[in-house]
């Protein structure tokens, strides 16, 4: 997982980041207190990841169904209720789970079974989005350009059960700065946030 600042990578389900690790350090989460972390080192606590996301200065993984963040908190974007950084993963929601999705098919396409949906997880500048339960999206962090998708512009410190507005059957999430898309089963893209 790449960002303009640090490179954090999956090993044997433990997580290893690298790069700048802020001024008052720790926000990489690998118990050093330098600013820069040149070699890989692993993220205290971790093991059994499956998935992996990272922006300049926070980052998520899922754990079995088990969504943990780490990093700096400013605008509430680890989950955890509060605005402040926290310097080992904590675990911020339990109900993402594997989900059974219908196909999308080509009309000219014999339809298949059922596709096997992993839980996903996305991180943008300042805010973090997952799929939960039904193929809801949930989104938590800032929120001043309508990143959360919740209908206003008020941020959300804390990963309450507050999903994207009108949105289900999700199957897939991707963010990128501001801006976060979702794949829907019927083959729709619903996008929110910056335009």
């Amino acid at each position: 997982s790449l960002a303009s600042k640090r490179t954090c990578f999956r090993a044997e389900g433990a997580v290893q980041c690298f790069g700048y690790n802020n001024y008052t350090g720790q926000l990489l989460g690998v118990g050093s207190e330098e600013e820069m972390v040149l070699v890989p080192t692993a993220v205290t606590g971790l093991s059994d990841v499956t998935r992996l996301v990272s922006d300049d200065d926070h980052a998520c993984v899922i754990r079995g169904e088990r969504l943990a963040c780490w990093g700096s908190g400013s605008y509430g974007m680890l989950g955890n209720g509060e605005v402040r950084a926290s310097h080992t993963p904590f675990e911020v929601a339990s109900a993402i789970a594997t989900i059974q999705a219908e196909p999308s098919v080509v009309p000219t396409l014999a339809p298949a079974q059922s596709v096997p949906v992993s839980a996903h997880i996305t991180i943008g500048q300042k805010h973090v989005c997952t799929i939960v339960e039904g193929g809801r999206v949930r989104c938590f962090g800032e929120n001043m350009l309508g990143q959360l998708g919740i209908g206003s512009t008020q941020s959300i410190a804390s990963n309450v059960d507050t999903s994207v507005l009108g949105l289900d059957a999700a199957i897939e999430v991707a963010t990128y700065g501001t801006t976060t898309c979702a794949l829907r089963n019927g083959g729709e893209v619903a996008c929110w946030g910056a335009a």
